[in-house]
């Protein structure tokens, strides 16, 4: 789900989901703790709530700045499952996104990730960079990820204040390490992204 008036249609890519040495490694730096019911961080502090995502096609790089997530309920899903959606972006906007937002220099957009588990498997999601700045991609606005790798490095998106069986909080969060792969770029690092309504598609 994109809030933008220029969202255009997704298709399936394949990522790999998991835990790995450097998610490992950042747990350990951020110090956060682990969450009985998914095995995976439910906290995200020093490195792991830090921002660090960086765009590499040809001689340019760009870092991202901020990510918002929302959540897919399944009876608005494509997989009839609870999903995760991540916006990734660079501006000068650094709010929830919504229709009236400024426009972004960039974003990259992770949709269907389905929720976290402790042996989740290969996952199928989608993920697309929109450069409305002009700088990354040079024939169009849109490309879509050729492959990704994608790993958990914390999570507690709070399903049960999407359900409304738990009061709404501002700590709502998930993190993950990236690894995109693009016909013309990459883009690689690690991902912190706070909760958003707007980006909910309940």
């Amino acid at each position: 789900m994109l809030v933008l008036a220029c969202s255009g249609g997704d298709s399936d890519s394949s990522v790999d989901g998991g835990g790995g040495a450097d998610a490992a490694a950042r747990v350990d730096a951020g110090g956060p703790t682990a969450d009985a019911q998914d095995g995976l961080p439910s906290t995200c502090t020093g490195d792991c709530a830090t921002m660090n995502l960086t765009a590499t096609f040809g001689a340019t790089t760009r870092t991202f700045d901020r990510a918002f997530f929302g959540l897919t309920s399944p009876q608005q899903s494509e997989s009839g499952a609870w999903e995760v959606y991540i916006e990734n972006g660079a501006g000068a906007n650094d709010q929830c996104p919504t229709m009236k937002s400024p426009t972004p220099d960039y974003l990259l957009l992770l949709a269907g990730m389905p929720l976290a588990t402790v042996d989740p498997g290969p996952i199928t999601a989608t993920a697309n960079l929109i450069d409305f700045e002009g700088a990354l991609l040079t024939d169009s606005i849109r490309e879509e990820a050729t492959s990704n790798t994608i790993t958990w490095a914390a999570y507690d998106p709070c399903l049960a204040c999407a359900e409304g069986t738990e009061d709404d909080r501002p700590d709502r969060m998930v993190a993950i390490d990236i690894e995109s792969t693009f016909a013309s770029g990459s883009i690689s690092g690690h991902s912190y992204a706070t909760h958003c309504d707007s980006l909910d598609d309940l």
